[in-house]
């Protein structure tokens, strides 16, 4: 392990701060709202629901002399180019849950949010894809696509849920069915929870916070 081969392949995973508090003690890290972004580095290939990762210590950052903001720069970067991204409504993920595979293959550049309804942003190997909304550029990149400020629930650490603020959105009944699911595990296992709270992104000033 080298310096350059620890920046060149670093990558992001999104954590709750509160529920990682021992954790991240002894990991470099760094904090949005009420979350925290960690880096890992890949171990051996990888690819679709296959991926292992070992999370770099202080000690190793120390160890390399590297920041958090160094580590931050490399991980958003790496993060993009080595897992991509995928933004899937929900026609999308039903074409995945029978066929096992999206019928039509279109690039999240190529992605439009014309359908009603949520999204999911993920990685393409859907693992730790709730990273993505630790990355500036995707959710600007999100803003633009769905022409309009939009909500973010964290359904588990590896994907998040997207809702077009179109005024559809019951913004308190949403938060406690978020609370809910995450405290009877109802759809996501205990280590794969992220956060209790619904965020907001602003399309107009690009800003992320708390609904």
């Amino acid at each position: 392990m080298t310096r350059e081969n620890i920046l060149e392949n670093v990558v992001l995973q999104a954590l709750g701060r509160e529920r990682n508090r021992q954790l991240l003690s002894a990991h470099p890290h760094f904090d949005c709202l009420d979350l925290a972004g960690v880096f890992r580095l890949p171990v051996g290939a990888y690819s679709a629901g296959s991926l292992q990762t070992m999370l770099i210590s202080n000690q190793t950052a120390e160890q390399f002399c590297l920041s958090v903001d160094e580590l931050t720069d490399a991980a958003r970067k790496n993060t993009i180019s080595k897992f991509g991204v995928e933004l899937l409504s929900s026609s999308d993920l039903l074409d995945i849950f029978f066929h096992g595979r999206r019928q039509t293959t279109v690039s999240f550049e190529q992605t439009t949010m014309t359908e009603q309804g949520l999204y999911t942003l993920t990685n393409k190997l859907r693992i730790n894809g709730a990273a993505l909304m630790l990355i500036p550029e995707i959710l600007a990149q999100t803003a633009q696509k769905a022409g309009m400020d939009f909500f973010i629930i964290p359904s588990s650490i590896h994907d998040v849920l997207i809702a077009k603020d179109d005024g559809s959105v019951l913004i308190q009944q949403l938060k406690k069915t978020i609370a809910e699911n995450n405290r009877k595990c109802i759809l996501v296992k205990p280590e794969d929870v992220l956060s209790d709270s619904l965020y907001f992104f602003n399309h107009n000033n690009l800003s992320l916070s708390f609904a």
